[in-house]
């Protein structure tokens, strides 16, 4: 077995495009699907979503935070 990493570089616009994909396939938990070209299991893709989305949304509060203190 190979202990490769998958690296996707996330943007709100490519975190789109994942969701939309994974909507396709969420009835199958144990299915897979191609993203970026990269496999994803359907059952795990739904915590890397929400992952991504809470790092997101504490980037932008840094980010915001940033702009007020200076």
């Amino acid at each position: 077995m190979s202990n490769d990493w998958v690296t996707v570089n996330w943007t709100p616009q490519k975190l789109s495009e994942f969701k939309d994909e994974y909507a396709k396939h969420q009835r199958d938990h144990m299915g897979t699907f191609s993203f970026d070209g990269h496999t994803f299991v359907v059952g795990y893709a739904k915590y890397l979503i929400e992952h991504i989305e809470r790092n997101f949304g504490e980037t932008q509060d840094e980010e915001a935070n940033e702009e007020a203190s200076e």
